[in-house]
């Protein structure tokens, strides 16, 4: 299968390294280009339970190099996903496929402006890395974790059923759900925790979910979005998503959340696709969203205000 995988920061990476060792003809694209040619120099070096292992990879900073591909894997931020969907078109041919298993909200319903709805494969990963500098990645969770998917349908193509198939021979155990709008609720109740409280605190995840002081703050947050999913009609309770909060952070306790390197490099962050995104949904549907309301103002200021900081 080819596959190009548009940003190849620290998942990118993973799967793109993982896909290409596993024998599929792979593209790495990335507009930073010190990662690039570390990758095409060098191969990309993997680092998992203390094995580096090295994987010769294509890497480029140019999608038209890449040309149609069977799958375009999205990897890019949310706030980046309609300009990188744009910047993907040399790659997407009639039959392209697109996967995206991006945090937050709102990224299907763009790339379907740039491609129809039973041509997107949608869900989420439990697997995590860390980006080590350029051309090195390290997978960071005890095992290299799942991915759950479907198409934006919701109908089961062959298609479908055959990336599902790739990712599993690559190592990375993937299922089609029809329960995936729950699995995905439940990951983003992930990631309005274990990404926006470490990029305020610049606490490691398992800092968080051990800390007394963050208990309320983590309980109002998720309770908020559990409000909100019930009233879009996804059945996800307060106590399954606190006992799923415990659940990944027992294996992802040293793990750096992309938030929070957001932060610690000065970059922009995926706020406003997060709890940002609570806050928009909480409005539309009169549900009031005061926790997640102030984490997000928080990182917001934080990111908005770089080059004053002190220290």
């Amino acid at each position: 299968m080819r596959i190009a995988v548009m940003g190849a920061g620290a998942m990118g990476s993973a799967f793109g390294g993982l896909l290409a060792q596993s024998g599929q003809d792979v593209w790495l694209i990335d507009a930073w280009k010190e990662h690039v040619e570390a990758i095409s120099k060098d191969g990309l070096r993997i680092s998992e339970g203390g094995k580096l292992s090295t994987i010769n990879a294509q890497a480029t900073d140019d999608p038209s190099r890449v040309g149609p591909v069977d799958l375009v894997l999205l990897f890019v931020k949310s706030c980046d996903t309609a300009p990188a969907m744009r910047d993907a078109l040399p790659t997407i041919g009639p039959a392209t496929h697109v996967l995206t298993v991006q945090n937050g909200l709102g990224n299907v319903e763009k790339i379907g402006e740039v491609v129809s709805v039973d041509r997107i494969f949608y869900g989420m990963t439990t697997l995590a890395s860390d980006l080590k500098g350029p051309g090195q990645v390290e997978l960071s969770n005890v095992t290299r974790g799942q991915v759950y998917m479907h198409q934006a349908n919701k109908k089961t193509s062959e298609p479908l059923l055959r990336v599902a198939d790739v990712l599993t021979t690559a190592g990375i155990h993937t299922e089609v759900s029809d329960n995936i709008d729950w699995l995905i609720w439940k990951k983003l109740v992930i990631s309005l925790i274990f990404n926006t409280i470490p990029a305020i605190t610049r606490l490691r995840v398992g800092d968080v979910a051990g800390s007394p002081e963050a208990a309320d703050l983590v309980r109002g947050v998720v309770s908020e979005a559990v409000q909100i999913a019930n009233r879009k009609g996804v059945m996800l309770t307060l106590d399954e998503a606190l006992s799923y909060l415990q659940e990944v952070a027992r294996v992802s306790t040293e793990h750096v959340p992309s938030m929070l390197q957001d932060v610690l490099r000065k970059r922009r962050t995926e706020i406003d696709a997060n709890n940002g995104a609570i806050v928009a949904e909480g409005e539309k549907y009169g549900i009031p969203t005061p926790y997640n309301k102030a984490v997000t103002h928080l990182v917001r200021t934080i990111e908005t205000s770089y080059s004053r900081q002190v220290g």
